[in-house]
């Protein structure tokens, strides 16, 4: 096979000619050295003036005793070729998902610093990697959204990556590298059948070659439809989306007294595509059971999921919640003069002068230097015009800051008294009271990475 890159592809290529840069993960493997080979070619033969920049990029894991050696070769290669290489050295420490899955998550993440807007990643997967994702997430009992397998074009970790040879077989890039006489490395974990996919792919799928030869391109025209049934749902779904889904300062949230009047089939397919829109999912059809059934009878407050992120009840509302915003944390800051802009555990603060163009934040009359810290259980202070003291906890709860950004909020002191509890409210003191200052708190957002 002389030619990698079908009509579908270049046209697909086509499409993204004008892109700063194309990277190329490149682990020295065969998919992904003929991937670059190919794009190299396609790139000097387009007539195109102005061309994205080539860009290879190998992550050393230093899982292998071979790493330094796949390195070299990959080097080697790109010099051949010429074109650039950047190299990364990542350490995978496994955190409980797996050393495949952290690799993975590093690979993405040393990738994704060197991207700029707009630039794009290639990577080398192949058809015979789809079918065998395919086969490992039914095995799993994945639903709608998991049997499409891996996606054509998605976002991982904040990096657009584009899967060209999703629709190749093995063989026919195996038969490109040849004719082209290119060189590649054999990772020596791809033939230890204690790996569910290298069992798949050794002792499984032979099987069922030998049955029916074509299986591969079933398997393709599958995940097409899969595809396009979950593309119908989500555009269904997103008629009651319009209606219950929602943002406000304390996050993106689902609107509960509705949602709860749903059947439970429906409940499950908002929230699917709900969690999708923030890049979020959960990993099991029983964990969603878990979610709808608390659904009917859930308290403001309450906890309804934890895992990568939270899902929080508050105020008849469902909000979606980085899992750290309720842990405590020691901080302290210093305000000397304005304007100025904090970055904290409890969100942004924005300190500015008074001024009839500032339409929001809270009017603070007190004096600088400010110091900014975390809250104090227990703690109390004197709102203006409440004639007395009241525990910052009850102050919270009558602005309804819900019960996961109280342990982080920002607290505001002037001489080591409280002079304003975040942008909440501002309190009495015994300092003066000639100067003033506005702030702005805004919480912490929820940005998630997920893999697509």
């Amino acid at each position: 096979m002389n030619q990698l890159l079908t009509d579908d592809i270049e046209q697909q290529c086509q499409q993204l000619i004008d892109a700063p840069t194309w990277w190329v993960a490149l682990s020295g493997g065969v998919d992904s050295v003929a991937l670059l080979h190919s794009l190299a070619l396609f790139l000097q033969l387009s007539p195109q003036q102005t061309k994205p920049r080539l860009v290879a990029i190998h992550i050393n894991h230093g899982l292998s005793a071979n790493a330094s050696q796949w390195q070299q070769e990959c080097a080697d290669f790109c010099r051949q070729l010429g074109c650039d290489l950047v190299i990364e050295r990542v350490d995978v420490i496994n955190q409980g998902k797996g050393v495949e899955a952290e690799a993975r998550a590093q690979r993405y993440r040393a990738i994704a610093q060197h991207l700029a807007a707009e630039d794009v990643v290639f990577t080398g997967h192949h058809l015979d990697d789809q079918v065998e994702t395919l086969f490992l997430r039914l095995m799993r009992g994945a639903g709608l959204l998991g049997l499409q397998g891996v996606k054509r074009d998605g976002v991982v970790f904040g990096c657009r990556v584009v899967r060209l040879l999703l629709s190749v077989p093995r063989a026919d890039i195996e038969d490109y590298a040849c004719h082209h006489q290119l060189e590649w490395v054999d990772d020596e974990s791809n033939n230890d059948p204690r790996f569910d996919r290298n069992f798949l792919r050794h002792q499984v799928l032979p099987l069922l070659s030998n049955r029916w030869p074509r299986y591969r391109a079933a398997v393709d025209r599958a995940v097409q439809w899969l595809s396009e049934a979950d593309h119908a749902l989500q555009e269904y779904s997103q008629q009651d989306l319009q209606v219950l889904a929602g943002k406000d300062r304390w996050g993106g949230y689902l609107l509960l007294s509705p949602l709860i009047e749903m059947s439970q089939v429906r409940q499950k397919t908002v929230l699917r595509y709900w969690l999708a829109g923030h890049n979020c999912r959960l990993s099991s059809a029983v964990e969603f059971d878990a979610i709808v059934a608390q659904l009917a009878r859930v308290k403001s407050g309450a906890e309804l999921y934890r895992g990568d992120y939270r899902l929080m009840a508050f105020a008849d509302k469902l909000y979606l919640v980085d899992r750290n915003d309720s842990e405590c944390v020691d901080y302290s800051y210093g305000v000397d003069c304005l304007p100025m802009t904090l970055e904290t555990p409890g969100g942004r603060l924005v300190f500015t002068e008074p001024s009839d163009d500032v339409e929001e934040g809270l009017l603070v009359a007190a004096p600088l230097p400010l110091r900014v810290a975390g809250r104090d259980l227990g703690q109390s202070v004197r709102p203006i015009g409440r004639g007395g003291s009241r525990s910052v906890k009850k102050v919270l709860q009558e602005h309804k800051v819900p019960n996961w950004y109280r342990q982080t909020l920002p607290m505001i002191y002037a001489a080591n008294q409280v002079v304003a509890v975040a942008d909440c409210v501002a309190c009495e003191h015994d300092l003066p009271a000639d100067s003033a200052f506005v702030v702005r708190w805004q919480p912490a957002s929820f940005s998630p990475f997920y893999e697509s």
